[in-house]
């Protein structure tokens, strides 16, 4: 996975066995990294260090994952954030996502996935963000309309064919895209 070499990246969690695992992954592919055990500490990294990735725990104490995600993206709004977690609910998952989350991984992070994911925040993956997203959204809805008969869950597995013909895709955009064929009369 050479092509996030020197990627800057600020891993945080109140777990220090987590940040040790996610910080010697990073560091055999040859990243710039940081961690925090906790959100404060994060947000004045951040400050100096202006990661261009950052991976955050949801569950930590003082300043949970949430109030720090919205913190980074209303001082830095280019930098991404991925949100790490031991439980997902979908609630969780449209809030961090309104407030600006690339995406989730839920622990345990499987490394295949986790490489996947941030080099698609660093926009080096070649896959589903090669076409504008409003050309991609277009052809997403054009193939879509062939289903507008049919219910909500063949709409829901055909867009899932659509998704895995474009490659991976963040769960923020499977929420857009859900929200698109609700749409769909």
């Amino acid at each position: 996975m050479t092509d996030i070499i020197d990627a800057k990246i600020l891993i945080v969690d109140d777990d220090p066995k987590a940040r040790d695992f996610l910080e010697n992954f990073f560091a055999k592919e040859k990243c710039d990294i940081r961690t925090a055990s906790d959100g404060r500490k994060a947000l004045l990294i951040c400050g100096r260090f202006r990661p261009e990735v950052v991976l955050l725990d949801i569950n930590m104490p003082v300043m949970d994952g949430l109030q720090v995600l919205k913190r980074i993206k209303a001082k830095f709004p280019k930098i991404e954030v991925i949100m790490t977690t031991g439980e997902s609910s979908l609630e969780a998952t449209r809030e961090t996502h309104q407030h600006g989350a690339f995406t989730h991984i839920i622990k345990p992070i499987h490394l295949d996935k986790l490489g996947e994911v941030v080099r698609r925040a660093l926009g080096k993956d070649k896959g589903f963000h090669t076409k504008s997203a409003k050309t991609q959204a277009k052809e997403d809805k054009q193939l879509l309309e062939h289903f507008h008969d049919e219910s909500p869950a063949t709409k829901i597995d055909a867009l899932i064919a659509i998704l895995n013909e474009n490659g991976l895709v963040t769960e923020a955009e499977l929420l857009d895209k859900i929200n698109e064929v609700k749409g769909l009369k």
